[in-house]
């Protein structure tokens, strides 16, 4: 397990200082697990990027932003949970990730963007071979969002009367 303390900062790819990229380097292998303490409000450009060997990815509640390229190639997600009060996903932050999971290889993945995001970057969700449905309020644009042609798009909106009722709007195959 690698553990998140703070607002994790920006860094660059080839940025030798980001220390999870160099816990892998020294571990020989990408932790399975990232634990994040619940006072993160972001998570920074580049901070997990090729991390391959994590398996889910848990947002935790008071985080707002996601920079760019924060989650890209982790090959091993199975599950991301986005929290309500998200507002930012950053351009390709879950690019490459290819929800295959070897003991259900024959499952479909599903991510839930909160009805709080307002901004989706460009390829947020490109080559994600294995992404089925993707849920997205009612009014936010997800055009350049990467999201492949095969997911089934779902636009939503909460009911006024009960927050925890959705009403699908859309369903875009």
């Amino acid at each position: 397990s690698a553990v998140a303390d703070a607002d994790i900062k920006n860094y660059d790819t080839q940025d030798n200082k980001n220390p999870f990229y160099r816990l892998k380097t020294e571990m020989g292998a990408s932790p399975s697990e990232l634990v994040f303490d619940g006072g993160i409000m972001s998570v920074g450009d580049y901070a997990f990027y090729d991390l391959d060997g994590v398996k889910a990815i848990n947002i935790p509640s008071k985080v707002t932003e996601i920079g760019d390229s924060a989650f890209e190639n982790c090959l091993s997600v199975t599950e991301i949970t986005l929290p309500d009060g998200l507002l930012t996903i950053g351009s390709k932050a879950f690019f490459n990730i290819s929800f295959s999971d070897p003991n259900a290889p024959n499952s479909l993945f599903f991510v839930d963007i909160p009805e709080s995001v307002t901004t989706v970057g460009a390829e947020a969700f490109g080559n994600c071979n294995k992404l089925y449905y993707v849920a997205y309020p009612d009014g936010l644009s997800v055009d350049t969002a990467g999201i492949p042609a095969e997911v089934f798009k779902l636009k939503y909106r909460t009911l006024a009367s009960d927050s925890t009722k959705v009403e699908v709007t859309e369903i875009i195959p």
